[in-house]
Order: structure tokens, then C-alpha cells, then sequence
């Protein structure tokens, strides 16, 4: 009798352990929840177009419809030639095919 009621005993405290480890993840309040905010990546996509810096609003925009203007204007294999002048170059990290031709659309010759 005493090993049935030990084990019913066991039984019981198995199946509360359980239930309090899937029922019992209260949402995530204070600190942990600001440090899991700053962990997670937010995409430009889904802060209010307000709150992303000029560069998002304004630069990065231009710079692509630009890009998209030089490339409908450009010759025939501008890219590549601007990809073989970079290799010349070195590869600079901070210029590539895209943001020249970005550039190259913006800029307005003199004449």
C-alpha cells in the first residue's frame, strides 16, 4: 500500500513539474524584455518611416532610382567595365558597381 501511494505520490509531482515548465512562461517584463528588443534585428521595414535616420528616408532612395536611371542610360557593359576598373583599383570596400552607378546618375555633367 505504501509503494502505490509513494508512487501515486511521484506520479503527481512529475505531472505538476511538467505543467509549471510548458504553462508557466509568464511574457518577458522589464530589462529581459528591453535586452531581447536589442538583441532581435529590426528591419527598416517595420519602424514607422519617421524614425529611420535621413540616410533611409531620403539618400538611400535617391541613390536607387539613380542607379536604376544610369543603368537604363548606360552602354552596354558599363557594369563590367566599372567591375574591371575596381579590380584595378584594389576593390575598394566602400564602392561598388551599384553605388557608382548610383553616383553616376545623380552627378549632372557641366557643360
Amino acid at each position: 500500500m505504501l509503494l502505490m501511494v509513494s508512487a501515486g505520490a511521484m506520479g503527481v509531482g512529475l505531472c505538476g513539474l511538467v505543467a509549471t515548465m510548458l504553462l508557466g512562461r509568464a511574457p518577458v517584463t522589464g530589462v529581459a524584455r528591453s535586452l531581447a528588443l536589442i538583441q532581435q534585428a529590426v528591419r527598416p521595414s517595420e519602424v514607422a518611416r519617421n524614425d529611420l535616420p535621413l540616410g533611409e528616408r531620403f539618400v538611400r532612395p535617391f541613390y536607387g532610382g539613380m542607379h536604376d536611371l544610369a543603368v537604363r542610360l548606360a552602354p552596354s557593359g558599363t557594369a563590367a567595365r566599372l567591375n574591371k576598373m575596381l579590380d584595378f583599383a584594389g576593390n575598394p570596400p566602400i564602392w561598388s558597381v551599384e553605388r557608382l552607378l548610383g553616383v553616376k546618375g545623380a552627378a549632372r555633367p557641366d557643360a
